[in-house]
């Protein structure tokens, strides 16, 4: 295991290994101003009017305990050695199969569990640490981890801190953007021989666990969970990636995640993206959630999600959401591991055809700034620097233990300190950007 570094910004990323995301500066500031301890409120909570049957609080989500802050899900996959092996076998940028395996938790056995690998440039090989999707009822019919069907276990291979994840999904659900609930769990793997017996025992690491954009999660945001999800990967609001495959003769489109073959949703908003200036909002507003995208947009400016839609070039790490009840397509954020980067960065300056109409508009451009600076007063208000603190000190015993990742103690150290410093400055580089409120 590598050595332990003290929580400190090490003086250059060139010091550090190979594989950096991108030319990332220091802040000037990089004291370790820790906000002080707050006193709990004490008092005794308002007694449950329990009168009548409206007045009964709604049952807890059994899934909740798995995304609690208060502890980390420890989890076992049992596989054979034949479908370790199996998995081990594949590469980046190819199939994708999925096994039967054993998941335990909580000392419960789900048994004939699908899962599989996942990831592209997160890759990492099955006994090494390998993203995985967990599908509980690819084989056993109606069968759920407290009433999931399946989750995802990320390797964080692209973030370095560790953290991004949980704290970038919370900024989302926080201003009210339909988004993944988060947490980190422990993971251990078992490879069974024929007869049963475990032939190899290993911790496989600290993970990202998230659940999937899968109607669990649509149902908890939308009063209608069957409309249609599309997830948007290498694409945009054109003519030519309607279609999938697209005109373009590239694999870039909306790929279907589930509900109907609908992509009428999609042309019309297209469609109207042709207008420009106001004229192209009213157009497709009939079929366009504006409001969810300005926040949608506004978050991702303040976590730094320019891997995403709308500044990857074409869109990408997104889903949206045709939502039967209100006709519109609504954004949906995905893949907020390279969050946290590039503080200085102009997040007005984009690439998709979406943001480029709102910003083109006025009255849309005006709503987005406003709504920055909501979003950051939302992360104020629930604290993001003390919760970034309270995450690190959770998860530190288990950074240290874990051996897996490619990446050494010294870029967790160097990582955390620079997401710590992005957070205590987010406040100026807003300003530096669209200026005061």
């Amino acid at each position: 295991m590598a050595a332990r570094a003290p929580l400190a910004l090490l003086a250059l990323v060139g010091a550090i290994a190979c594989r950096p995301p991108g030319v990332i500066q220091p802040f000037h500031d990089s004291g370790d101003s820790r906000p002080d301890t707050v006193d709990s409120d004490d008092s005794d909570p308002d007694p449950v009017d329990t009168a009548g049957p409206d007045t009964i609080p709604d049952a807890p989500d059994p899934s909740d305990v798995l995304f609690s802050d208060e502890e980390l899900p420890v989890f076992t996959i049992k596989i054979s050695r034949l479908a370790a092996n199996q998995l081990q076998a594949e590469v980046a940028g190819g199939a994708h199969e999925w096994v039967e395996a054993t998941f335990v938790y909580d000392d419960r056995e789900y048994s004939q569990v699908g899962i599989r690998l996942k990831g592209e440039n997160s890759f990492e090989a099955f006994r090494s640490k390998p993203s995985i999707k967990v599908d509980f009822n690819r084989h056993v019919e109606d069968q759920e981890l407290r009433g999931l069907t399946s989750i995802t276990l990320n390797n964080m291979n692209n973030d370095y801190s560790m953290m991004h994840e949980r704290l970038a999904y919370r900024v989302y659900r926080e201003l009210g953007v339909p988004a993944y609930r988060a947490n980190h769990a422990l993971v251990y793997v078992q490879e069974l021989d024929p007869e049963g017996a475990v032939v190899s025992d290993r911790f496989y690491g600290l993970y990202s666990l998230l659940e999937d954009a899968n109607k669990d999660m649509i149902r908890r945001w939308f009063d209608d969970e069957d409309g249609t999800l599309f997830e948007i990967w290498d694409a945009d609001f054109y003519d030519g990636y309607v279609p999938c495959p697209n005109t373009y003769g590239s694999a870039g489109c909306f790929q279907l995640e589930y509900g109907e073959e609908n992509r009428e949703p999609i042309q019309a908003v297209a469609d109207a993206l042709e207008l420009t200036g106001e004229a192209a909002i009213e157009a497709a507003d009939p079929h366009f959630d504006w409001d969810g995208w300005v926040s949608y947009w506004a978050a991702g400016a303040l976590v730094a999600q320019y891997d995403s839609y709308p500044y990857a070039s074409p869109g990408d790490d997104c889903h949206v959401y045709h939502d039967p009840t209100s006709g519109k397509l609504v954004f949906i954020p995905h893949g907020e591991d390279e969050t946290f980067y590039h503080g200085d960065h102009d997040f007005t300056s984009v690439n998709g055809i979406v943001a480029q109409r709102c910003k083109a508009s006025p009255t849309c451009f005006q709503a987005f700034q406003d709504r920055t600076w909501e979003a950051y007063d939302s992360a104020q208000a629930w604290d993001w620097l003390g919760y970034f603190d309270q995450v690190h000190d959770q998860i530190e015993p288990w950074v240290q233990e874990d051996t897996n990742r490619w990446y050494t103690d010294e870029y967790v150290v160097y990582y955390q300190q620079y997401m710590r410093d992005f957070i205590a400055h987010r406040q100026a580089a807003i300003q530096a950007v669209i200026g005061p409120r």
